[in-house]
């Protein structure tokens, strides 16, 4: 019987990650109920544990898609799948409360033509995300007469994502360059339900609903380049055209037959980010990204343009590779350790949202080289209360695991 390759290992563990991710559990942050919601870090654990760079990076047995012109040279096909979890703990001035949520992971694929002069990508890859809800005792009222008292139950819920399609090519033996077609998909879907408590003098009825859901479907174009001027040094850049989100909007309430629906266009403005990465010495390297994202100049939708905010996030930090040393132990793991500043698209409290996050990692080579696990540990702050009205501390734990097999 043939035995298993690390590669069909390693696939094992990406299904039963995917069964447990694919489905994103509420998180109670105030933050997610403004604007298009909390932005997704990615789940690519060895960039999280390093502070967040990687736009300058070009690795064979570890590709990051953060930036596709780093996939030339790639002599195997690769398949990439992260995912991280969050705990988060809450603080304003109704109290405090602890959650917890696992994202939807990202997928890629990378196949690599003409001895990987050219790479061929897709994927899925998670942008936003909005869990929210609440529950408060109520009471209406009709002029001065009290018509119930019940609660009030509100949730916001939804996750915009894209799915790039990617050619990048070698132009030079120092310049390579990537162009994607982003498929841009999406919903926001908030609910608000009221539960009586009482009849309302003779009426059989219970509960009232409102439902309203935005469906976003839309298509960007992004280019990416590095350059690598001499061994040791890399540099890297990404931008994205401003484009157009088509949303459908549908609102339903429920005791009313059927439904009220609309459209709108919402224009997403450019983005663009930039980063560099050196070769210290021996095993050690450092890096650092910064990217930005024009979010003030959103139109389409008034109610966002009031609270929008430029977005932006810097990230720097240091990795020790892995060895091969025979008998090396600890010391073959590689390390990683970073941190990185931001600022979400959004005011909350007419003040914008900052985070800051510390964070470290480490991984290991599956048996042949044929693929990575890696894993990344952050702790960060978002928001201020005495700023915002709220904050949030958040512990993330992030997993990635690349496969690498030729096929032919």
């Amino acid at each position: 019987m043939r035995r298993p390759t690390a590669w069909r290992r390693a696939a094992a563990c990406l299904v039963l990650l995917a069964a447990g991710s694919v489905v994103p559990a509420r998180a109670q942050s105030p933050f997610s109920l403004v604007h298009l919601g909390a932005p997704a870090a990615g789940g690519d654990a060895r960039v999280l544990g390093r502070g967040g760079w990687g736009l300058a990076e070009s690795d064979t047995l570890a590709p990051s898609f953060l930036n596709p012109a780093g996939l030339p040279g790639l002599r195997q096909v690769a398949i990439a799948l992260s995912g991280y979890g969050e705990r988060v703990r809450s603080q304003g001035s109704a109290g405090s409360s602890d959650n917890a949520r696992v994202l939807t992971p990202d997928v890629a694929v990378a196949v690599p033509l003409g001895d990987g002069r050219a790479v061929l990508a897709a994927g899925f890859h998670a942008r936003r995300s909005t869990q929210y809800q609440t529950r408060e005792r109520r009471v209406w009222y009709a002029g001065s007469d009290t018509l119930a008292a019940g609660d009030e139950l509100f949730a916001r819920e939804g996750t915009q994502f894209a799915v790039p399609l990617t050619v990048a090519v070698r132009a030079t033996r120092a310049l390579s360059l990537s162009a994607t077609l982003n498929l841009e998909r999406g919903a926001i879907r908030e609910r608000v339900d009221h539960f009586f408590l009482e009849p309302v003098d003779s009426l059989v009825y219970r509960r009232s609903s409102l439902v309203r859901e935005d469906v976003f479907s839309g298509t960007s174009a992004s280019f990416g380049l590095q350059w690598r001027p001499t061994g040791a040094l890399s540099l890297g850049a990404v931008f994205t055209t401003p484009w157009d989100y088509a949303v459908k909007r549908r609102l339903e309430v429920y005791n009313v037959s059927g439904a009220v629906d609309s459209s709108y266009t919402v224009r997403m403005p450019l983005a663009w980010g930039a980063g560099a990465s050196a070769r210290l010495a021996s095993r050690w390297s450092a890096g650092a990204d910064y990217e930005w994202r024009g979010l003030s100049d959103l139109r389409g939708r008034p109610d966002w343009e009031l609270a929008a905010a430029d977005e932006w996030r810097i990230g720097c930090g240091f990795e020790r590779a892995g060895a091969r040393v025979r008998r090396g132990g600890w010391s073959n793991l590689p390390l990683r350790f970073g941190v990185s500043r931001g600022q979400w698209g959004y005011r909350v409290g007419d003040e914008p949202v900052r985070e800051w996050r510390i964070a470290a990692g480490t991984g290991f080579v599956l048996n042949a080289g044929n693929g990575r696990v890696d894993v990344g540990l952050s702790y960060g702050r978002v928001g201020d209360r005495d700023r915002n009205g709220y904050q949030d501390d958040v512990w993330r734990l992030a997993l990635s695991v690349v496969g690498l097999e030729r096929w032919w």
